[in-house]
């Protein structure tokens, strides 16, 4: 069984490492592929070349997060021998594999650089074809490619999405209904990431605030006026920070021993919630498309208020908890329910 990843991102990568854990839960050996960008051809080498000769600093800190990545991907991930990449002999991949499974985190993001036809399975055949949690984490698919996301989707048998938009966007496009279930990474639940998370080896602050904002940089101030006015320091995720080359393991005990979290990211939010932290949600907007879907999905869900978590006002207000963990078990419950039925009765 097989899933996806590339990338250093903190959310693809632990919410890979979840989907590997669910499956070997039921005793089935996972291997994971590394997804080669459709464009990852010499022209894409000489253009990262010239980036990394024009900007050394920023490649280097590029380096050290990616070195931070491997460990941890030599640690917890089973990788498949071979890259996957646009045209590959699929031979062997047909033969050693019983499913294949593309999930979750944007996924089938049209707008993404590493989405090609790999990520919808068509090198193996049809009936080893599934998803679990998929992800466009758009609300629509651009006309131009519609007709190719449908023929994609009906070559896919058994498949689980995240969002409530997925499934609207599936049944519209294909005109069939699937399921929606959690995250892979609240499905593992919080003691699986206890096991995994480690303190960083550069000390933390004892308190502290965490800025893990990927888009508009504009609420900067903002965060840093709330740490101020609380004696918190601020730990930031982001670029041009020296916690930036943290690896997920890392990740995941900042966000636990954190006082606060503003983010706009979604497994950002989704741990935090895991870890029962104050949390705030800023909203993020990536080429001028909302991605807010799979957010208001989130919300709904565990019984969140979305105009809290969006909220500048109130921020010493807290979260009803023992409400949302409820809710976090019985869609675990859920989850592993729909998963028994639709992806492992094969």
């Amino acid at each position: 069984m097989v899933t996806f990843t590339d990338g250093t991102n903190y959310g693809q990568r632990l919410q890979n490492l979840a989907v590997q854990h669910i499956f070997e839960e039921y005793g089935h050996d996972v291997e994971t592929f590394i997804i080669r960008r459709p464009d990852y051809g010499i022209k894409n080498f000489m253009k990262r070349t010239m980036k990394a000769a024009i900007h050394p600093a920023s490649s280097f800190v590029e380096y050290c997060r990616q070195r931070a990545f491997g460990r941890f991907n030599n640690e917890y991930i089973n990788f498949y021998r071979k890259k996957l990449y646009v045209g590959i002999d699929s031979t062997e991949i047909e033969n050693e594999f019983d499913l294949v499974v593309a999930g979750s985190d944007q996924v089938w993001n049209p707008y993404s650089a590493w989405v090609s036809e790999n990520n919808f399975l068509t090198f193996i055949s049809n009936s080893k074809r599934a998803s679990l949690a998929a992800s466009f984490s758009i609300d629509d698919i651009p006309e131009d490619k519609k007709l190719l996301y449908k023929k994609y989707l009906d070559g896919i048998p058994r498949i689980t999405v995240r969002e409530i938009g997925a499934q609207r966007l599936i049944m519209n496009l294909c005109g069939k209904k699937v399921d929606v279930i959690s995250d892979p990474t609240i499905i593992v639940g919080e003691s699986f990431w206890e096991t995994i998370m480690k303190e960083p080896k550069m000390s933390l602050p004892e308190n502290y605030v965490v800025d893990y904002v990927l888009g508009s940089k504009t609420e900067t101030n903002f965060i840093y006026q709330f740490a101020s006015e609380n004696n918190l320091e601020v730990v930031s995720l982001n670029k041009n920070s020296k916690w930036y080359v943290t690896s997920p393991a890392d990740f995941l005990y900042i966000i636990k021993h954190a006082k606060f979290v503003f983010t706009d990211s979604y497994h950002g939010t989704i741990f935090s919630i895991i870890f029962k932290k104050p949390f705030r949600n800023i909203l993020r907007k990536d080429a001028n498309v909302s991605m807010q879907s799979r957010f208001e999905t989130l919300y709904s869900t565990l019984g969140i208020h979305k105009e809290f978590v969006l909220s500048r006002d109130n921020l010493h207000e807290t979260f009803d908890y023992s409400s949302i963990s409820q809710r976090m078990k019985e869609e675990r419950i859920r989850s592993i329910r729909i998963i028994e039925k639709n992806i492992l009765e094969m």
